[in-house]
């Protein structure tokens, strides 16, 4: 078993100098311009041009938000549980008490993305 530890230790050591030997990119510097990524040919403004159209566009991009803070909040109590256990069991169970708040968060995603796609119709 220590020398699995080893070689964990090894292969996460290993990675980064891998990543740049695989033709990365360096990292931006003061003289490296950042760009950010050009939007997709035919796109158009937030939502479309219509009013129609931006008030969709506001309502999934709400959506969109509401579940991504929801799968942030459940990791964020993980991380808590995780930290506060004192054996593997209690590992395990904050494990499954994430699990089960990820299926019932994405049961309630997917019902109002249900709702949302039958109001569009």
């Amino acid at each position: 078993m220590k020398h699995f530890g080893s070689l964990l230790v090894a292969f996460f050591l290993a990675t980064p100098a891998m990543a740049t030997d695989q033709g990365s990119p360096p990292p931006p510097t003061d003289q490296t311009p950042v760009t950010q990524p050009s939007a997709p040919p035919g796109a158009r403004g937030p939502g479309g041009n219509n009013p129609q159209q931006q008030q969709r566009f506001a309502k999934m991009k709400e959506f969109r938000i509401k579940g991504i803070q929801g799968h942030l909040n459940i990791l964020q109590q993980k991380l808590t549980c995780v930290q506060g256990a004192q054996n593997r069991d209690a590992v395990r169970t904050c494990e499954e008490q994430a699990k089960l708040s990820r299926m019932t968060l994405d049961q309630q995603l997917k019902s109002q993305a249900e709702s949302l796609r039958q109001n569009k119709q």
